[in-house]
């Protein structure tokens, strides 16, 4: 919800309706919708990192099919 509306788009209340939670369970793993965005930025570096960096651009190619493929990658990314 954060990526696709925004991170201050995105209430607390949101966040729980969508994750089927109640306030205790939320407030049990984040402090604060801060906390929350931390880890949704973490999870999309963790991702970028796995799938990218060492996945896409590790792969032993030319420079050219490499960068072909980290934009195409990225470009579907952004679309999800």
């Amino acid at each position: 919800m954060i990526y696709q509306n925004g991170y201050e788009a995105t209430s607390i209340s949101d966040i729980m309706a969508a994750a089927a939670v109640g306030k205790g369970q939320l407030y049990y793993y984040f402090k604060s919708k801060k906390d929350i965005g931390l880890a949704v930025l973490q999870q999309i570096v963790a991702e970028w990192d796995q799938q990218l960096v060492h996945g896409i651009l590790a792969a032993d190619q030319p420079a050219a099919p490499a960068l072909t493929a980290m934009l195409a990658w990225v470009l579907d990314f952004h679309r999800q």
